[in-house]
């Protein structure tokens, strides 16, 4: 009894919290004044891939980042975030369909903006890995990489 007690106590602390999904892949855009690099974001991605099997179109370097591109996660750096407190910060824009879902059960990802501060140090990989988390859907919960704090 205490065996199974456990088991299920510690699947519930690992559970990842998907509140939305994206329809179709996303593109990933690395801004000029970002230097979180290639490397980083595919490691992120990877590990995403084995946990909840999330699929991207390809991860490109652009000139600019315009604002709300649709089907794109943006990385950027920290200067958008206004609460210090605050270590690196994952918007996201979603839509559902109403008049196939009234209670917007299923939500979708329309794009995602994330913001690395450019001289974080300390488990850079981790924090990375946490934001794209973010980025494509999942929310603070108990597993290692979402919880809300280091």
């Amino acid at each position: 009894m205490l065996t199974i007690l456990i088991s299920i106590l510690t699947a519930q602390a690992d559970e990842l919290i998907i509140s939305k999904t994206w329809e179709a892949s996303p593109t990933i855009q690395i801004c000029p004044e970002s230097n979180v690099t290639k490397k980083e974001i595919e490691t992120a991605l990877d590990y995403w891939q084995d946990e909840v099997n999330f699929n991207y179109k390809k991860i490109v370097h652009v000139d600019s980042c315009e604002q709300r591109i649709n089907n794109t996660i943006q990385v950027t750096d920290s200067s958008e975030i206004k609460n210090p407190d605050q270590l690196a910060l994952t918007t996201v824009s979603s839509y559902y369909y109403p008049k196939v879902d009234p209670q917007a059960k299923e939500k979708f990802i329309e794009y995602s903006r994330v913001r690395i501060p450019v001289d974080i140090k300390s488990q850079r990989q981790h924090v990375i890995t946490h934001e794209i988390g973010h980025a494509i859907g999942l929310e603070h919960s108990n597993h290692e990489i979402m919880k809300s704090h280091l």
